[in-house]
């Protein structure tokens, strides 16, 4: 039987109950939002002890399938605000999926702070490392590394967590090789800094052994879902090789992503070759075991310089459209740096771009790399870059300029696109393209799929039709592709009234970031 457990860090209780999808009604994003709803108080503000995180792992996270490797981790934004959301991969959540983890909700404030939760199948332990007090992010993996093993599942933040900045984000680790952790976008680290929480740790020898009503149909079928991510253009070619932000720019000229295939696949080929010859530690081609797409994958610039997507490759495109800075040495230094500080490299670019022209002072390399030791010291200045571009936005809000330089989320572009999204059941019918577009990433969301296969999956009906088999295989419970889209829509309705109940501010739609590609691959 699955748990969801509950852990309060004030009293270090920790309650577990019984998950059964069908008499519990929600999963995934679907299920994160209704354990906050049930466990945090409206009046409560961010860093409430009464405030809480939920980590949920996709319905299909643990099992073994293509590119189910998501994990949902929410808490409530503030005060007189909705909620905020991360999603994020890495080895952790299909860990907490094998050990029938279905969620794991946290509460309250540690007094020692430093607090570890430690999973594994002999339960949960609240452990405290002060050892990992003001360390920087290469530090901290080392220690805990070496306290519950290389192939450990983690989620911790870093200093920037502890001062509660708004720019600090979770470090989520990699399978045991290299790239070893990833900072994700829409972190919330000053969140768990509040409650004194360092990190969640998971452990155990399974791997990819979540249950299975039918296990043996549910494998079959992974296999045509595989199949039909890797025979996809995008996913199986421009995706691994080029990363999000440079689709942006090849999606507007699809052919030429098309046309790129075939050089693609020699660079591809000839990066591995280069990277297994300059180490002997495993190179990570993916994030996740069973990943397919292959996101993480190194190639080579004319110069030979290897860099790696998608992740340095958007700090580079960061750092080309907001100062003009094209070197890659540079680049990698400065994403290094940020990472060690528990921050993003691009959210950090953006920031500091807006400092500079609100205070109109000069900018250079040394300047930009200035204000990262600014914000590693806590000083007034660094406080105020990492209060993110919203922050330095209100501080300077005589100076109209700067909206333009403000952090755009995915939906504000959506007026700017008309998508076609194909109607495969007449029920499907009364939906607008873009609204079943939303409804469609929602569903890949609930069942822990990676957004990037939604080039596969989005718009496909033979992608839709597998997933309701693997949800029927996987849980013993018959759906349709239209009742997995309903029960989507059904979440993003919730999420819409729980916002215009807690938020005073504007009410949007909480979309990916990602979905900015999906606009410009699925126009008309």
């Amino acid at each position: 039987m699955e748990k969801i457990l509950v852990v309060d860090l004030t009293t270090k209780a920790v309650t577990s109950q019984d998950y059964n999808v069908k008499s519990y009604g929600h999963y995934g994003r679907g299920l994160a939002l209704d354990l906050i709803k049930k466990t945090v108080p409206s009046e409560a503000g961010r860093y409430s002890p009464e405030n809480a995180i939920a980590f949920v792992p996709g319905l299909f996270t643990g099992c073994k399938v293509a590119s189910s490797c998501r994990l949902m981790i929410m808490t409530k934004k503030d005060k007189n605000e909705g909620i905020q959301l991360s999603n994020t991969t890495g080895n952790l959540p299909q860990k907490m999926g094998s050990l029938s983890i279905a969620a794991l909700v946290v509460k309250g404030e540690s007094k020692e702070k430093n607090a570890i939760l430690h999973i594994s199948d002999k339960g949960v332990e609240i452990l405290n490392m002060p050892e990992l007090e003001n360390t920087k992010t290469s530090s901290m993996m080392k220690k805990l590394k070496e306290k519950f093993g290389s192939n450990a599942g983690i989620i911790a933040v870093g200093k920037t967590a502890d001062m509660q900045m708004s720019l600090s984000t979770f470090v989520c680790t990699y399978p045991d090789g290299e790239p070893e952790y990833h900072c994700p976008r829409s972190g919330f680290g000053d969140v768990f800094g509040s409650k004194g929480l360092r990190g969640v740790v998971v452990t155990g020898k399974k791997s990819l052994h979540r249950e299975c009503i039918e296990e043996e149909k549910f494998l079959s079928t992974g296999k045509d879902f595989a199949k039909l991510i890797i025979n996809n253009e995008i996913c199986g070619g421009a995706l691994p090789a080029y990363g999000s932000v440079t689709l942006i720019r090849l999606l507007k000229d699809k052919e030429k992503v098309l046309a790129s295939m075939k050089e693609t696949e020699v660079d591809k080929k000839k990066t591995k070759k280069e990277n297994t010859c300059k180490t002997n530690k495993k190179v990570n081609f993916c994030c996740a075991p069973m990943c397919v797409i292959g996101c993480l994958n190194r190639h080579s610039m004319n110069d030979g310089q290897v860099y790696s997507s998608p992740d340095e490759s958007e700090v580079h495109e960061a750092l080309k459209s907001s100062y003009g800075i094209d070197d890659y040495e540079y680049t990698k230094t400065l994403r290094n740096e940020a990472y060690e500080l528990g921050i993003v490299g691009t959210e950090f670019v953006t920031a500091s771009k807006m400092y500079f022209e609100a205070t109109g002072l000069p900018w250079g390399k040394e300047e930009i790399l200035y204000l990262l030791d600014e914000i590693d010291k806590g000083t007034v200045i660094g406080r105020v870059v990492a209060s993110r571009t919203y922050g330095i936005s209100n501080l300077f809000s005589e100076k109209k300029n700067l909206v333009s330089f403000l952090d755009r989320k995915a939906i504000d572009d959506e007026e700017d696109f008309k998508v076609s999204i194909n109607k495969f059941s007449d029920e499907l019918n009364n939906i607008s393209d873009m609204d079943l577009l939303y409804a469609q990433i929602f569903v890949l969301e609930n069942l822990g799929f990676c957004i990037f296969s939604s080039f596969a999956t989005v718009n496909s009906e033979e992608a839709f039709e597998l997933m309701a088999k693997l949800f029927n295989y996987r849980t013993g419970i018959n759906v349709t592709p239209v009742e997995l889209i309903n029960y989507a829509r059904n979440c993003m309705e919730i999420e819409m009234e729980y916002e215009r109940g807690n938020s005073t501010n504007r009410i949007q739609k909480n979309i990916p970031p990602f979905t900015k590609v999906l606009y410009r691959y699925f126009a008309r």
